[in-house]
């Protein structure tokens, strides 16, 4: 894997690219959050690019999250997980979260991006689902889409897998709108 340095702070690992039709969850992240990284990887079957943001003192190395994140980069194929290292300017730099997500944007290869955040989960066939969605737009029209994908939260440990039991324990207030008494 080669390490670039575009700026001094930010390292990118790259790969000779590839073109077709695909979907790229792209999401942004602390080195804290490495575990939720690898749980994204497992219910995404896609490509996924991730800006990972470094406190000032944190290595891959010097960790055990960062040793999760290495390992995830040396399991999986390139084309499945690209990975750019942000570090933090300076002591009083708050977490840059426009910052990584532009950098974690620019390191995906494919026609449709999916911003994800860390903390969400995707369900299972999310991915083949959307694939089959994407298939049918005309990409010759000059128009763009934009597929919205509904965020939900919920205390169970699970989300419901179908439409029929999202839809019931929506009515029973199980689940609801991701922030919807914030609003």
């Amino acid at each position: 894997m080669k390490v670039i340095d575009t700026r001094p702070q930010d390292k990118f690992w790259t790969y000779a690219g590839f073109a077709r039709i695909d979907i790229t969850i792209t999401t942004q992240m602390s080195l804290d959050r490495a575990s939720q990284l690898e749980v994204l990887l497992n219910m995404w079957k896609g490509p996924v690019t991730v800006a990972i943001y470094l406190r000032q003192g944190e290595t891959l190395t010097n960790s055990e999250y960062g040793k999760q994140i290495q390992s995830l980069l040396d399991t999986y194929d390139e084309r499945r997980l690209r990975c750019a290292i942000v570090e933090q300017q300076d002591k009083n730099e708050y977490y840059p979260v426009n910052r990584l997500r532009n950098v974690a944007l620019s390191l995906a290869l494919t026609e449709f991006i999916a911003f994800v955040d860390a903390d969400f989960s995707v369900p299972e066939q999310m991915y083949e689902n959307l694939m089959k969605h994407i298939r049918r737009f005309d990409r010759s029209s000059e128009l763009k889409t934009a597929l919205v994908i509904p965020a939900f939260q919920t205390n169970l440990h699970f989300l419901p897998s179908t439409k029929a039991s999202m839809k019931s324990a929506i009515r029973k207030k199980t689940v609801k709108a991701f922030q919807q008494d914030g609003y």
